[in-house]
């Protein structure tokens, strides 16, 4: 007795039918489907997200008596704990941006900046009656979710180093922070007298 076999062509087109049948009826499922998938997408991106508000600068109107300016906001954390890891500005604005806090030189943070030099005496109110402040770059500035984290003078802070033009009140400064979980959030700094 013989055995008739198919030609491979025949038995791989055989296959073949039967895999676009199966993806076919997949692909028809209801509307349904579709939107849950865009739901559980949207989610996982709204658990990373942040809110920032209350973006200023301080001015800088004599490039010859000082260079560097600090960013402050208020950052509300989402649904996951996060951290602001980085920022950045046109260079045309600064050639170097950095995350600080402000400390006392005995390594508290407390105190009011009236200034964004490194090491700063004679603190005005709110600040620690004339000690000495210093600066510092941080790796991170941690946004646990759902609270309120302030950038504000004497403690965190977005440090501009090496501003490039005068930066009077009123004019405006593009900023992208940079988040672990949220990744890059764009936003804009008014720049205002403390």
């Amino acid at each position: 007795m013989r055995t008739r076999r198919l030609p491979f062509g025949r038995a791989a087109l055989g296959i073949a039918v039967v895999a676009l049948a199966s993806t076919g009826l997949i692909a028809c499922g209801d509307d349904t489907d579709d939107a849950a998938s865009d739901d559980t997408t949207t989610t996982e991106a709204t658990a990373a997200e942040v809110t920032i508000s209350d973006v200023w600068a301080r001015p800088v109107e004599d490039l010859t008596a000082k260079d560097t300016s600090a960013i402050y906001m208020v950052i509300k954390g989402g649904d996951e704990d996060d951290a602001l890891v980085g920022a950045s500005v046109p260079a045309d604005v600064a050639t170097t941006v950095e995350v600080h806090e402000t400390m006392s030189a005995d390594g508290d943070m407390s105190g009011d900046m009236e200034s964004s030099t490194t090491t700063m005496g004679g603190m005005g109110e709110g600040g620690s009656g004339g000690g000495m402040m210093k600066m510092q770059p941080v790796d991170s500035v941690p946004v646990p979710a759902g609270e309120t984290v302030e950038l504000k003078p004497g403690g965190f802070h977005v440090m501009l180093l090496d501003v490039q033009k005068e930066l009077v009140p009123g004019d405006t400064i593009g900023v992208t922070l940079s988040f672990e979980l949220a990744g890059e959030v764009t936003v804009t700094a008014e720049v205002r007298e403390p």
